[in-house]
């Protein structure tokens, strides 16, 4: 009985951090075509926060929106978690996607990797 009790208390736990990590992602992407709330600050760090900061720019800068996102793979490797992104822009209906591959730094799921493809 403690056994069933520790899994499912585990199992709740990672559900959390799964929902928790593909919620961060959704807020950057979306914050890479608005002026957002600075998620891209508060999760990511080095290269990919600054890859993240030139692609809000270059976004802000146009005249491309954000018409939709959703979450289109999440995979766990080894210490990592990557996480694609679909996004529709319009006008011209393009389908972007955004990879983070978050790290577990300082008990905080960080984005330490982002890549960007049409």
């Amino acid at each position: 009985m403690v056994l069933v009790v520790y899994l499912l208390i585990a199992n709740y736990r990672q559900n959390n951090i799964i929902n928790n990590i593909k919620k961060i992602s959704l807020e950057i992407s979306r914050e890479t075509y608005d002026s957002g709330d600075n998620s891209i600050k508060r999760y990511s760090i080095g290269e990919a926060q600054k890859r993240l900061l030139e692609k809000k720019e270059k976004n802000l800068n146009s005249k491309i929106k954000l018409e939709q996102v959703n979450v289109s793979s999440f995979d766990e490797i080894e210490e990592e978690v990557i996480v694609t992104t679909e996004i529709q822009e319009y006008p011209f209906k393009t389908v972007i996607f955004h990879e983070f591959i978050f790290k577990k730094l300082d008990d905080k799921w960080l984005v330490v990797n982002f890549n960007c493809d049409v």
